[in-house]
């Protein structure tokens, strides 16, 4: 192979991927732009300011100006703002006080600290970088989606598996912390098949501290290295200790707002929260969508459990395998309504997606087939 050949490669790979890229973005911002400009491009409309909370409604009032006010009680980027004004809650009893939760939502500390970064602009410039970020986010989540794919021995399109994924899409349009979750699993899950220990450890770390339910993609990532590669990987109780200094920190910040103590019922013994959210939408109208959208995660998350029974241990069936366990041990509020279920179990989707062509060709990321065999052939 000629450098000449080797250059054209490489550049064409690298248009593959910044297509990606546009094709990520371009999907979210089709979709979350005709909104903006319904609502006078007033991104207050995304974090949901809520008429059911005034003291968090008046927050954003006293900051923003003028906001637009969500029904009942909103959604979680009314607190995410929160945090995003003081993401090292140095001041607590002005800020963090507000939150319902303080210990449970204060977990998620990664997206209202990059938030935070364009804060220092003023508010204004915060409450835009919680839109612009997951935009952003979606983007890059396409093309380390695309770079799994090519390690995966599969088309770098399939990268679009992140954008088509509708946990993404609810997580971009409520300024919440699922895109950057997700992405950065993923990311980790790069790392491990190129066997980057030390950044699929960061990598996968920053993924917890962006939202706790990635803690499952870590036990996978842990299941799979032991089981598939006979390598127990010590470095990942980074994933552990880091997330428990955090909280330890907070225990000292925030231990005595209240409510502290106070943590979502957000588990519940197996199966018992779908069949409770099954009883809920059938005997509801206006349900439909709730359902199917239910019952869709619920069929993934079986099929990927069957797999690994089967013997199917490859990097994505392991790690899909256990969210597909959060799926038997969610609570009924969490299924209850799609933009909930879908951003908890937004792993499954695209890790599923992904997993069609490897079981099409029956081959897994163990067969060893690398990036530049995967060149050759596109």
């Amino acid at each position: 192979m000629t450098r000449f050949e080797n250059a054209r490669r490489g550049v064409g790979a690298s248009f593959r991927l910044v297509l990606l890229f546009v094709l990520g973005v371009g999907v979210f911002l089709s979709i979350s732009l005709p909104i903006l400009a319904d609502n006078d491009w007033n991104p207050t409309l995304f974090v949901k300011f809520p008429e059911a909370f005034p003291e968090v409604l008046a927050y954003g009032e006293e900051r923003l100006g003028d906001v637009i006010v969500a029904p009942e009680a909103g959604h979680d980027g009314k607190f995410y703002f929160v945090q995003a004004m003081d993401p090292l809650y140095l001041d607590p009893g002005n800020n963090a006080y507000l939150l319902d939760r303080p210990a449970y939502r204060a977990q998620r500390m990664l997206y209202p600290t990059v938030v935070a970064l364009a804060g220092v602009w003023g508010a204004q410039s915060a409450v835009w970088a919680m839109y612009l970020i997951n935009a952003i986010g979606i983007g890059l989540g396409c093309v380390v989606t695309a770079l799994v794919a090519r390690e995966l021995g599969i088309f770098e399109y399939f990268g679009l598996a992140f954008v088509a994924n509708l946990g993404m899409l609810y997580s971009g349009v409520l300024d919440t912390a699922e895109v950057l979750g997700l992405g950065l699993l993923m990311l980790g899950l790069y790392f491990c098949l190129r066997s980057s220990w030390g950044w699929m450890t960061f990598a996968l770390t920053l993924s917890v501290l962006a939202r706790e339910v990635m803690l499952a993609g870590v036990f996978g990532v842990v299941a799979y290295l032991v089981l598939s590669k006979k390598k127990v990987p010590w470095h990942l109780i980074w994933t552990f200790l880091v997330p428990g200094a955090w909280f330890g920190y907070l225990h000292l910040r925030v231990g005595d707002l209240p409510g502290y103590d106070d943590h979502a019922q957000v588990l519940d013994v197996p199966l018992a929260g779908f069949f409770k959210a099954l009883e809920s939408w059938m005997s509801q109208p206006g349900q439909t969508e709730n359902l199917a959208v239910g019952l869709l995660l619920m069929l993934i998350a079986i099929v990927f459990l069957v797999r690994v029974i089967l013997g199917n241990r490859d990097l994505v069936n392991t790690v899909a395998a256990s969210f597909a366990l959060v799926a038997f041990t969610m609570a009924e509020v969490v299924w209850l309504q799609r933009f909930d279920s879908t951003r908890a179990l937004a792993p499954l989707m695209t890790l599923y997606i992904l997993s069609i062509p490897l079981l099409r060709r029956g081959r897994t990321d163990s067969v060893g087939v690398s990036a530049a065999s995967v060149e050759e052939k596109v």
